[in-house]
């Protein structure tokens, strides 16, 4: 005949572990202008596509809702673009989107710039973040 054990656990606590993850959002106006997040720090001009961390069991598409919210931006089409991994040990993933057609309520703080100043923008390394070029370069090959 076979031995049994029974063994009792009392949790005190649980908690749900969930990865760090976001949105970058790449948009653009009617007439082809995209829209960035810019500042000037130290005569430097320093640019970035819009972006948010998702909060607790939120979506990518919440995120995205929230993010457009936030802004006051409206799209005619919106898309995702795929996934973008970046080096950064604080977000393990970016979901990237492309938001198209875009109205901008609120443009204080959001540069509109055309393709052209987006590559000049590049080659001057304005964008820190290896994780904007590597979204941008995904959109502009496709």
């Amino acid at each position: 005949m076979a031995r049994t054990t029974v063994v009792g656990v009392e949790i005190s606590e649980m908690y749900t572990l969930q990865a760090r993850e976001g949105i970058i959002l790449l948009a653009m106006d009617a007439r082809g202008n995209y829209l960035l997040e810019g500042y000037v720090s130290k005569q430097k001009m320093q640019a970035e596509f819009m972006r948010t961390l998702l909060l607790h069991f939120e979506t990518p598409q919440d995120a995205l809702a929230r993010l457009l919210a936030q802004r006051g931006m409206s799209a005619r089409s919106l898309r995702q673009l795929g996934v973008v991994y970046p080096k950064d040990p604080e977000v393990e993933r970016y979901y990237v989107f492309v938001a198209s057609d875009t109205l901008c309520l609120n443009t204080q703080s959001l540069l509109r710039v055309d393709l052209e100043t987006l590559i000049s923008y590049i080659e001057a390394r304005v964008f820190q973040r290896p994780e904007d070029l590597q979204a941008l370069k995904e959109f502009l090959i496709k």
